[in-house]
C-alpha cells in the first residue's frame, strides 16, 4: 500500500492471522498504532474465542479431561497469554476491539467466517461419508454450507458462535 506523506506512516496496515503468533501483543499493537497514519486503516484477522466457548462435543471433552487448563488456555487465553501460545490462543472479538479502542482505534467493520471444521464433528463425519460415494458433489455441498454459515453469521449476530475467525477493519481516530 502507498507509503502516506508522513514519514513512516501507512493509508494501510494489514495484520493477517499474525497477532496469536505473538507473544507481546502490547508491542505488536504499539507497532500497528506507530504505522498506520490518523485516519488510516488497520484490517486484522485471528482465531475466534468464541469457537472455544459453545458446547461442541470436542469442547466438552477437553473440558472434562482437563478443566483447569481448558479455562486458563481456551477461555481466558489473554490473562495467561505466553502458555496460551503453545494451543495458538483464539481471543474473544470484543477484547481485541476495546485493546484496539486503547490504541485509538474504532471499528468500522467485523467480519466472521468459518475457516475450521472440526475433524471430530459430526458435520466433518457426514461430508467424509459424502465425500467416499461422490467426491465432486461432497466438495460443492461443503461450499455452500460454508458459504450459507458465513452469510448467516454476518447476518444474524447469534450465529457468530460458530466463527472460528474474526476479521476487524479499524480507523485510526483523528
Amino acid at each position: 500500500f502507498n507509503q502516506n506523506e508522513e514519514l513512516g506512516k501507512f493509508d494501510v496496515v494489514i495484520c493477517s492471522e499474525v497477532f496469536e503468533h505473538v507473544e507481546d501483543t502490547g508491542q505488536l499493537l504499539y507497532e500497528i498504532t506507530r504505522l498506520v497514519r490518523e485516519g488510516g486503516y488497520l484490517s486484522i484477522s485471528t482465531p475466534s474465542g468464541w469457537m472455544y466457548r459453545i458446547p461442541r462435543l470436542v469442547n466438552i471433552k477437553m473440558f472434562i479431561r482437563n478443566p483447569a487448563t481448558f479455562v486458563k488456555y481456551f477461555l481466558f487465553p489473554e490473562r495467561n497469554w505466553k502458555e496460551a501460545l503453545q494451543i495458538h490462543p483464539a481471543i474473544q472479538p470484543i477484547k481485541l476491539m476495546n485493546l484496539l479502542g486503547k490504541h485509538g482505534f474504532r471499528l468500522i467493520h467485523r467480519q466472521s467466517a468459518l475457516w475450521l471444521i472440526s475433524e471430530r464433528g459430526l458435520f466433518f463425519r457426514w461430508l467424509m461419508a459424502k465425500e467416499k460415494k461422490h467426491p465432486v458433489k461432497a466438495g460443492i455441498q461443503l461450499y455452500h454450507h460454508v458459504a450459507k454459515l458465513d452469510a448467516l453469521m454476518n447476518v444474524v449476530p447469534f450465529f457468530q458462535i460458530f466463527e472460528s475467525r474474526f476479521v476487524l477493519l479499524m480507523e485510526k481516530r483523528i
